[in-house]
């Protein structure tokens, strides 16, 4: 007996008849499968880790109407109320293994990426005589940690549709580091009267601790000398903040306090980071002064500078 969705004729040797089939509408559904991490560590720089949200829609309506699948979404928070944004970056769409579908087209554009929020938005859609049967729904969501963020774990309940489950991203501690640009020169000529000549030191500080404990710069140096002992003083008059590194979300480490530092052998903090600031990678600008008084030598003079970091204001 052959079978059709609405009748057929059925002969029999001399006599025929019909058979009716009844297909009943089905329901949409879908179901997310959620508890997805990632982990990445802290270096100065934004970045952005993804994974992947399976998602299986079920069109069993037989209506060709199309739909959309929507997600919405609580902020990543840690338990200090620090939070991440995430966004969904794509998604992508195949039938599911055992289903004869119609492939998703013709849906509504949906412009990627788009960051998620409390409020649903559209994340894939099937339009008209399309997504019918099992479709497996792919989509692509990333993290996005700045350079400026906090260490920690971070979850979210991500509802998509009908049901929900929840993402952790752990945002692992990096390293203190500075690095200077040193090799300039300065030239003067002696007139008898005392003379301050200024040279810029540029230092890159990135603090990807994650802690928001603040840091401070400190400098040492040999002296300024001649090739028969002379020497002339120097030290940092002021250093200011320039501007967050390419690359990286930085919190500015705010104004400069403190006196000017007289540079010697020993370690002087010329430079500091409160809590909660200069988190990130950032620039700065050190304005250095070299003393040489009435009475200098005439000479080629030469020193090494020594920088370092070290945690706290």
């Amino acid at each position: 007996m052959m079978l059709a969705l609405w009748w057929s004729a059925i002969p029999a040797f001399a006599d025929s008849g019909g058979a009716t089939a009844t297909v009943n509408a089905g329901a949409l559904s879908e179901a997310g499968t959620f508890g997805q991490s990632v982990s990445v560590t802290l270096n100065g720089l934004d970045q952005t880790a993804s994974y992947s949200l399976p998602v299986q829609v079920t069109d069993a309506t037989g209506s060709g109407a199309g739909w959309n699948l929507q997600i919405s979404g609580s902020p990543l928070a840690d338990s200090k109320g620090h939070t991440l944004t995430q966004q969904v970056s794509g998604a992508s769409a195949q039938c599911a293994s055992g289903s004869t579908c119609t492939a998703p087209s013709g849906g509504s554009a949906i412009s990627y990426p788009f960051a998620i929020s409390n409020a649903a938005q559209k994340l894939f859609s099937a339009g008209a005589n399309s997504g019918m049967g099992i479709i497996n729904v792919q989509a692509t969501i990333g993290v996005f940690v700045p350079g400026n963020a906090f260490a920690g774990s971070y979850s979210t309940a991500i509802p998509a549709f009908a049901d929900s489950g929840g993402a952790t991203a752990t945002v692992n501690a990096g390293a203190l580091s500075e690095a200077g640009t040193f090799g300039q020169s300065v030239s003067v000529t002696l007139n008898g009267l005392d003379q301050f000549v200024p040279y810029k030191l540029p230092v890159q500080v990135t603090d990807a601790t994650g802690s928001g404990a603040g840091w401070n710069l400190q400098i040492s140096g040999t002296p300024l000398a001649d090739s028969k002992g002379h020497t002339l003083t120097q030290q940092v008059q002021l250093t200011a903040f320039v501007g967050c590194a390419p690359g990286s979300s930085c919190t500015p480490p705010g104004p400069p306090v403190g006196p000017s530092v007289v540079i010697t052998g020993t370690p002087q903090r010329f430079f500091s980071a409160f809590p909660a600031t200069g988190m990130g990678s950032m620039n700065l600008i050190s304005l250095v002064l070299v003393q040489v008084p009435g009475n200098a030598f005439a000479g080629i003079y030469t020193t090494t500078l020594t920088l370092a970091a070290a945690s706290g204001p």
